[in-house]
């Protein structure tokens, strides 16, 4: 703003001083949005990075296929027998699964 006053050549001119100090106020107002409309698009990425990220990670507990032990007390964290298949794979049965014959 002082710029804008140490500019003028005669600071008694009052509508070329309000013509600065109009085009100033612009300028600061369409920084201030420039830079408000980055963060808001930048909040936006990052909000659908981690919806896509979540949809991963439920698409890979689609295909794991858990050992005997996790089955019945529930899933452990980084279980070595649970076994990530894909599509191909998943059918197949499991080394834990019921080979038949006695109990």
């Amino acid at each position: 703003m002082s710029a804008v006053v140490a500019a003028l050549a005669d600071p008694s001119d009052e509508v070329e001083l309000r013509r600065l100090l109009a085009v100033e106020f612009g300028r600061e107002q369409y920084r201030g949005g420039y830079a408000a409309g980055w963060i808001a698009a930048v909040k936006s990425i990052k909000a659908a990075q981690h919806r896509a990220l979540a949809d991963l990670e439920t698409e890979c507990e689609r295909w794991l296929v858990l050992c005997g032990p996790c089955r019945r007390n529930g899933r452990r964290e980084r279980c070595p027998r649970c076994e990530h298949r894909t599509r191909e794979t998943f059918g197949q049965p499991h080394p834990d699964d019921y080979q038949g014959g006695a109990l």
